[in-house]
């Protein structure tokens, strides 16, 4: 195994995570008490390894020299700041067969509102700025396909319209549950096209 290369380190990675998913599963299926010191110790490791299995993908497809518009080095931060919205979209539609408490599903619509916030400035004030050293006019040229080339159309009206605008406006101007559920199902939508976006966009230059 190539400890050198993100590939090797996210399958470690990953391995982790899902360990410390299954032995949650385990404690509340077998309903263990560990103890407040252990249950916290489980809660701050299984985040880390949470954030880090959300986020490899950057430092992977960083590793892919060929491919610029991969190597922004806001990548990191738009990748976790997806999967805070995906956790707590999902969260949110699943409120009712998890039986959540109100009080908690307010907590996730503010948590779903900032990552929201966070993917929209990362999107509108970071994204083109931040080339790779040395690769400004390569990263432009990528870039201007996702803005204003064939994935421009998909990448404003739903990946950020629909995606991150209109469920911000949802959560915002709504109290009603069930409408915040829209909110979320629209937010993983955008989710969904801004990542295909990404890896197709990313591979359309030619490297030779």
């Amino acid at each position: 195994m190539n400890l050198r290369s993100w590939l090797s380190r996210g399958t470690l990675i990953l391995m982790l995570y899902g360990g410390l998913v299954t032995l949650w599963i385990a404690r509340f299926v077998a309903r263990v008490d560990p103890g407040a010191a252990v249950e916290a110790g489980l809660v701050i490791v299984t985040c880390i390894a949470a954030a880090l299995a959300a986020v490899y993908t950057a430092w992977l497809f960083h590793q892919a020299r060929g491919r610029v518009l991969w190597m922004r080095p806001t990548l990191t931060f738009e990748l976790l700041a997806h999967a805070v919205t995906a956790g707590s979209a999902l969260l949110v539609l699943l409120a009712g067969p998890l039986e959540l408490e109100p009080a908690s599903v307010g907590v996730l619509r503010i948590v779903l509102v900032g990552s929201l916030v966070t993917q929209l400035g990362l999107g509108l004030l970071c994204e083109g700025r931040f080339a790779p050293t040395g690769r400004v006019e390569e990263y432009r040229r990528a870039h201007r396909l996702v803005t204003h080339g064939p994935y421009a159309r998909r990448h404003w009206r739903i990946g950020i319209g629909a995606g991150v605008v209109l469920p911000l406006l949802i959560l915002t101007l709504s109290s009603a549950q069930p409408v915040w559920a829209v909110a979320a199902t629209l937010a993983l939508v955008g989710i969904y096209v801004e990542q295909d976006i990404l890896v197709r966009a990313g591979q359309v230059l030619p490297i030779s």
